[in-house]
């Protein structure tokens, strides 16, 4: 027992090097392996007693960690992908061998006829010729009317969507300069059931210095969605490090489905409003065109009303977790843009819970055991008398 708790206390007292800190962790374990324990502890304080050691340890683990990375982003690409039945499969690169793609432009090349483009083209869809590189950092749009600002905005975000392609690669400077035209026949913005929006995508050969895309539409939806598909024409290569354009193609779609929405619960757990505006270009980017919001029930009442404050104070997850009326009305301004209408839901009579406590206005409130009252907790609906 003396020497067990004299070792147990070397092993205590030693938790200044690494050796000893091992130790100390399995000391708990001594009658089966304190001995090699002791041991190790006893080589490791003596291996490490020169500060200058750990210091050529380090220097040398850095210095081969450097080399290392600098041969990995410095190295060719060794695999690439050939079109094989309307699929893309992978295949070592070899000198002398048929040629191959990158990921992506196998994508775009191989599915018949836009592998990259979604949702499908219902119309006319002529495949293009080739690929060109271009600059993504030149790109020039040309509209008339009176919705400059709009297209500001949507040609800020065609960018993005450009700069989002490289993820984070460096990509060959030069290129051809692309020129969006854009032609619009009404400036209405009414977004409804009978909004047109189908569009007419044309991208030309190269000419010069540029290659010219023209976007016919009835408006500024359908142009938005010509645009939405111009961008998936375009793909990075990061076999050649070229943005890459496909040229010669005509594109004429418009949608099957007038009412194309998706719908968010954010009453039973509360999403911000960066999370929604995320949610919103995810439709616009497969243009769809309707946004449900599902803003109140019994769970939760964020929405505020400055006419009835109590509704958000006692209905709300915390004093932060509320939507106020500059919170919609970005929401409401930033989905148009995209080419997407809010239909906001407030559930009513029979959803009435937290936040109506306090009016006098409901009967059953959380009323338990809830099985007996209503389909959900908290039980809760507006009272008739």
């Amino acid at each position: 027992m003396a020497a067990s708790s004299a070792r147990s206390g070397l092993a205590q007292r030693g938790t200044t090097s690494w050796g000893t800190t091992w130790c100390t962790w399995t000391r708990t374990r001594w009658s089966s392996s304190g001995a090699r324990c002791w041991v190790r502890s006893i080589r490791a304080n003596r291996q490490m007693q020169s500060p200058w050691k750990i210091v050529f340890l380090l220097i040398g683990l850095t210095a081969i960690n450097f080399w290392t990375e600098a041969s990995h982003h410095n190295s060719d690409p060794v695999w690439g992908y050939r079109c094989v039945d309307n699929r893309c499969v992978k295949t070592a690169i070899e000198t002398g061998q048929e040629e191959v793609w990158g990921l992506q432009v196998c994508r775009l090349n191989c599915s018949e006829p836009f592998g990259t483009v979604w949702p499908k083209p219902r119309g006319l869809a002529s495949v293009g010729n080739g690929l060109v590189a271009i600059d993504g950092r030149s790109v020039e749009f040309r509209s008339s009317g009176t919705l400059k600002g709009y297209w500001d905005i949507s040609a800020e975000r065609f960018r993005g969507q450009l700069g989002n392609k490289l993820a984070g690669e460096e990509v060959n400077s030069g290129g051809y300069r692309m020129v969006v035209e854009l032609d619009v026949k009404d400036d209405s913005l009414v977004l409804n059931h009978g909004t047109v929006e189908r569009y007419r995508l044309l991208v030309g050969q190269p000419v010069h210095d540029q290659v010219i895309v023209t976007i016919e539409a009835e408006n500024y939806f359908g142009a938005r969605h010509g645009l939405e598909t111009l961008a998936q024409l375009i793909v990075f290569d990061d076999l050649s490090g070229d943005l890459l354009l496909m040229v010669g193609a005509e594109i004429q779609d418009a949608p099957a489905f007038p009412h194309r929405g998706l719908s968010l619960d954010t009453v039973r757990h509360y999403v911000d409003v960066e999370s929604i505006k995320r949610a919103i270009d995810a439709l616009a980017m497969v243009k769809m065109n309707v946004f449900h919001w599902h803003i109140t029930d019994s769970q939760s009442w964020p929405l505020v009303i400055k006419s009835h404050p109590i509704l958000h104070t006692f209905g709300a997850y915390s004093r932060k977790q509320i939507y106020t009326a500059k919170d919609v009305e970005d929401i409401v301004q930033y989905a148009l843009v995209r080419g997407v209408r809010i239909i906001p839901e407030l559930d009513a009579p029979g959803h009435i819970g937290e936040g109506w406590e306090k009016t006098g206005l409901v009967s059953c409130f959380n009323y338990q055991p809830w099985v007996q009252y209503c389909e959900e907790p908290p039980c809760g609906q507006f009272d008739p008398t």
